[in-house]
């Protein structure tokens, strides 16, 4: 990972979305961008209906210079490399404009770190953006409290596509020396679902020697509770997911990833990106 965008409307959900990331970076060495949009945070403050340009020239030095003071409060001793970007275009689609255009390998955002909409953004539009971007995103649960990562959860349906995904995250794990899972959850494990187990496995451990990996079947019929309840007892620091698992993609985001990180979740989510996911 050399590139992290991290969209911040100076909530404190978006404060924890950046420690994260400044923990990821640090370990990474990778760059940050830091991404403020003033549609619908500072609009009335930054500028007038007659304002034009110089009104958006003002947001644009206002955002910057609040971005700075943020990112050097969190982090006084940095010497990471840090891009300031802010825009008056709406923040959905400034940050899929930034992701192709800064080449971004990673999205880190607070469950309300997309300003205003966040609400509509997390629920409804939250498979737009697993659909369309190219890179993956870290959503941190506003009651995050430790910014560490030990143990990586990946759940899967034993796809053969999911073996690259899990590449990227073992090669993460083992950065951090983290202890990496893979989760099924299946409420009947059936005598196909232990044979694409066997093989899944197999293959996984022919092409991933580092970190060892453990595989679990976890029985439940409701995929949510089910693995929230593994998290909470491994005390597992991020949940890693992919958006081509599109059944398990559904039952958790087609709820609520708001409610389930506020309720439920006190571990990131992790999902990746596949544009050839359906709408």
């Amino acid at each position: 990972m050399k590139t992290i965008l991290v969209p911040i409307d100076f909530s404190q959900n978006a404060e924890n979305a950046l420690r994260y990331a400044i923990m990821l970076s640090d370990k990474w060495q990778a760059k940050l961008i830091l991404f403020h949009s003033f549609y619908t945070y500072h609009a009335s403050g930054y500028s007038s209906a007659s304002g034009g340009s110089s009104g958006e020239e003002a947001g644009h030095r206002v955002a910057v210079q609040e971005l700075t003071e943020l990112y050097t409060r969190l982090a006084p001793d940095s010497t990471r490399e840090v891009e300031y970007l802010s825009s008056r275009s709406e923040m959905l689609e400034q940050v899929l404009r930034i992701v192709q255009e800064k080449h971004v390998d990673l999205v880190v955002m607070g469950t309300q770190g997309i300003g205003r909409l966040a609400g509509k953004f997390l629920g409804t539009n939250a498979s737009r953006v697993v659909a369309y971007t190219s890179c993956p995103v870290i959503v941190v649960p506003e009651s995050l409290a430790t910014y560490s990562l030990r143990h990586m959860a990946y759940a899967s349906n034993y796809q053969p596509g999911d073996i690259p995904t899990l590449k990227t995250v073992a090669a993460m794990a083992d950065a951090f020396g983290a202890e990496l899972s893979v989760v099924h959850v299946t409420p009947y494990e059936t005598t196909e679902e232990k044979h694409a187990f066997m093989l899944f496995e197999q293959k996984v451990r022919n092409e991933i020697t580092e970190p060892d990996i453990s595989f679990k079947t976890l029985p439940g019929s409701d995929v949510e509770d089910t693995l929230v309840s593994y998290l909470r007892q491994k005390e597992a620091d991020l949940l890693v997911m992919s958006a081509r698992q599109r059944d398990l993609f559904d039952k958790i985001f087609g709820k609520s990833i708001t409610q389930l990180m506020t309720l439920h979740l006190q571990a990131p989510i992790m999902v990746f990106h596949h544009k050839k996911l359906n709408k």
